[in-house]
């Protein structure tokens, strides 16, 4: 049988306790929000819970895509391609700013 005891002879209160102290350091609320807004099941539980801000996130920017759908007859597939990912990039963006946003507010409300 293979003995543990040489694995945790090095272990001591203090370096557990140093252990324990940078874990606790690294979870306040700046990167505890940054890491549930990255987590689709947080991005689906707040579409859910706050549909009408994301809608109205993405009014402005549907708004501006039957836009350059209108003139895209004139001006030519192409730009037409390159104005939509170019809207969807900035959707994207924003919609990560909103994630985060209400992360920290549910972190917010927890403190």
């Amino acid at each position: 049988m293979l003995s543990l005891l040489p694995l945790y002879q090095e272990l001591t209160r203090t370096r557990i306790m140093r252990a324990g102290n940078t874990v606790i350091a690294g979870e306040n609320i700046d990167v505890l929000s940054n890491a549930l807004a990255q987590r689709e099941f947080w991005q689906g539980f707040v579409r859910n819970l706050n549909p009408e801000r994301f809608e109205a996130l993405a009014a402005p920017y549907h708004e501006q895509l039957e836009a350059y759908e209108r003139q895209a007859g004139e001006s030519g597939e192409q730009q037409y391609l390159e104005h939509a990912a170019a809207l969807m990039e900035a959707l994207n963006s924003e919609e990560r700013a909103l994630y985060l946003a209400l992360a920290k507010e549910a972190y917010g409300r927890e403190a």
